[in-house]
């Protein structure tokens, strides 16, 4: 699927940069600052299919070398629903995804004996933005810059079990919950007109998340010296980029009603991200790393 990724990626740069968009334009519909918002607008609604490769990466090792350096379940499946409102020149977007990662495996970290484990990850996040097109008539497209707040939820358990003379089992658990700022722009340029209407889109954005993490270990069976529970809850200021680029294509269009399919690859970097994979979850000794997603974008859109 990496390869994939990356052939995807070649080829929309290719198309971009080579492709013709003469005799494609449109005439860009007249933005009226004195006019009434409300007496021309479109609605569309959109579901997204998300294939993406979740991976949280720290540096360090725990006081009982626990040497878990990525977090995750590689590629999965999960899904996107958005909605917009569009005037002449102002747009009005919210959209919400989910992502849900679970993985099973074995390892010998902790441990000399068979150990087994765990990993749930929940991933759900809300952006509302509004922006406002500008017209790009040389090269056949607009560009949209965007202010508005980004809410995540973000949510990882791991449960491990190990098996010497008698089971031991202890579960960890992290929680992210934030707000902020997210400002960003969009772009499409027209390619071609004709059979199948072609696009280039991209989307570029920046999200300054202020949240608590929390965190809590807890000793579910056994006898190891760990402590039986430990809380922890830190607030945390995280910065997000966000990059998109794909292909857009108008599939059919009817009086007012329009239908587009559009596919492309997308990636997240949630910095200073918080990791607290191991049995001592306090500020002093807390694991600093990164959290990263990407992968495949699906999307079919209907609008009216």
């Amino acid at each position: 699927m990496k390869s994939v990724t990356k052939l995807l990626v070649v080829a929309l740069a290719f198309g971009a940069t080579t492709l013709s968009a003469q005799d494609c334009c449109i005439e860009p519909i007249a933005c009226d600052p004195c006019g009434s918002i409300c007496c021309d607008y479109d609605f569309s609604v959109y579901g997204e299919l998300l294939y993406w490769d979740i991976c949280a990466v720290s540096d360090n090792q725990s006081g009982i070398q626990q040497n878990v350096r990525e977090y995750g379940s590689d590629y999965q499946s999960g899904y996107r629903v958005g909605a917009a409102i569009q005037t002449a020149c102002w747009q009005l977007a919210a959209r919400y995804a989910s992502v849900d990662s679970t993985k099973s495996f074995s390892d010998e970290f902790v441990f000399p004996g068979n150990v087994t484990s765990k990993r749930t990850f929940d991933y759900s996040v809300l952006d509302i933005n509004i922006g406002r097109s500008i017209a790009l008539q040389r090269i056949c497209g607009t560009v949209t810059p965007f202010v508005g707040v980004k809410l995540a939820w973000i949510k990882e358990r791991k449960d491990v079990t190990a098996f010497e003379t008698v089971a031991y089992r202890f579960q960890l658990s992290n929680k992210f919950d934030g707000y902020g700022l997210n400002i960003g722009a969009a772009f499409d340029a027209k390619l071609w007109e004709r059979c199948l209407p072609t696009s280039f889109v991209a989307k570029l954005s920046c999200a300054f998340v202020k949240g608590s993490f929390t965190g809590d270990f807890k000793q579910m069976a056994g006898t190891k010296p760990f402590s039986p529970t430990i809380f922890q809850d830190i607030c945390s200021l995280v910065f997000v980029p966000e990059l998109y680029v794909g292909l857009n294509f108008a599939l059919f269009e009817c009086d007012c009603f329009t239908s587009d399919l559009s596919i492309g690859y997308e990636a997240q970097l949630w910095t200073q991200y918080l990791l607290t994979l191991n049995n001592d979850i306090t500020h002093s000794t807390r694991r600093e790393g990164a959290l990263a997603v990407d992968g495949l974008v699906v999307r079919l859109a209907v609008g009216f």
